[in-house]
């Protein structure tokens, strides 16, 4: 089988390689087409992205055809994708698309689809939700993306319906909906092997002090690392000993690093940087007792599932990420808001709760393994090629 992946986040969103690698292993032949901006990423991420897929002898097309005025100027974008992809790639050649988000990638796959009838998967992910709400005269559109798809991703419960809440609950009629329905499945992104053959049970005690929490992330507004250090501060005017580390690089470091100077936490709050050993990161998570990530618009963040198999319970944003999956207080807490006194009530809460928290973190995180997933992508290619013969 022959598949055509369109996905414009491959070059930032690395676990794509392990999808890719995962289904390549399985005998799929693919190609992975990445439109992007130039400056968009520094020399280091090209180099990984080159290595890494030329490693893996998989073929991906990297086109520098993005511009700033892509996302407000909609239309001409997925016009101007299409045009490239067609001059660049042998598409009837290809047996399936993959479209790895509703709009950017979705439209693209729709538009191959109308002139050279390939039947293609879409994935909807939290940008697209996002896009909903800021452009809804494109949500008519995005229907139509979905109508034809003969399969529906949704990487989180809440995704759908979140989707389905904007797009159907009050303009589609029954049949319009069944359809819906049966078309959509929910398929999580998978946690690396690495994590799952090093799963830590060694988390005891109902609850410690000093409580050692860590996040790691982008260090960008939607991630809310303000939100995690003002939690720090707000435990310590109560007495509370905590320490916070935080793990990763971006665009507000330098207002994290103020921040932190502000709240004098100095000696409550780490920051090292990027890591990308993972080595490093498993020993950062084994010696600390919280993951805390309370971001807005997560599509699913792989880094609670890896936090999980080290036995940490985890704190985020209720709605987003990988909230669906649990119950209430099943593996950590899930906030309604991202708010600082309600994240620091929630890391009270899981220090009283802790050691059925972690141990239920352990038995849930084992749900992410790549195999069990890759084999469900697999059951909707094969059924989406034999229908076409």
């Amino acid at each position: 089988m022959k598949v055509l992946h369109i996905n414009v986040s491959a070059i930032r969103d690395r676990f794509y390689l392990t999808l890719f690698s995962s289904l390549k292993k399985k005998g799929v032949i693919q190609t992975i087409y990445t439109p992007y901006r130039r400056c968009e990423y520094n020399e280091s991420e090209f180099s990984w992205v080159s290595e890494s897929y030329e490693k893996q002898q998989i073929e991906i097309i990297l086109s520098p055809i993005k511009t700033l005025f892509d996302r407000a100027l909609y239309n001409r974008k997925i016009r101007k994708y299409a045009r490239h992809l067609i001059q660049n790639v042998e598409i009837e050649s290809f047996d399936l698309i993959h479209a790895h988000s509703l709009y950017s990638n979705g439209g693209v796959a729709y538009e191959a689809y109308k002139r050279f009838n390939i039947p293609y998967i879409v994935a909807v992910r939290s940008t697209d939700i996002e896009y909903m709400n800021i452009f809804p005269y494109l949500n008519e559109y995005a229907c139509e993306i979905l109508f034809h798809a003969s399969k529906v991703i949704y990487i989180s419960p809440d995704l759908k319906q979140q989707a389905f809440d904007r797009l159907f609950k009050t303009k589609r009629n029954v049949s319009d909906i069944s359809s819906y329905e049966i078309k959509s499945n929910v398929i999580p992104n998978g946690v690396d092997e690495y994590w799952l053959e090093n799963v830590y049970k060694n988390k005891v005690g109902s609850s410690r002090l000093p409580i050692k929490m860590i996040q790691v992330s982008r260090l960008e507004k939607r991630k809310n690392v303000d939100v995690t250090v003002d939690s720090v501060y707000i435990l310590r005017q109560k007495g509370i000993n905590t320490h916070l580390t935080i793990v990763g690089d971006g665009t507000q470091r330098d207002y994290i690093k103020k921040l932190v100077r502000k709240r004098n936490l100095e000696d409550n709050v780490t920051m090292t940087g990027f890591i990308s050993d993972k080595q490093r990161l498993l020993e950062l998570y084994r010696t600390s007792d919280i993951f805390i990530m309370p971001s807005k618009g997560e599509t699913f963040g792989i880094s609670y599932i890896e936090a999980m198999t080290q036995g940490l319970p985890v704190v985020g944003l209720k709605g987003t990420g990988v909230s669906g999956y649990f119950s209430h207080n099943e593996v950590g807490v899930f906030v309604k808001e991202s708010d600082p006194q309600l994240v620091a009530e929630a890391i009270l809460t899981i220090n009283q709760l802790y050691e059925g928290m972690s141990n239920n973190c352990l038995m849930k995180s084992a749900v992410f393994k790549w195999d069990a997933i890759i084999d469900k992508y697999l059951i909707i290619y094969n059924d989406i090629n034999n229908s076409k013969r």
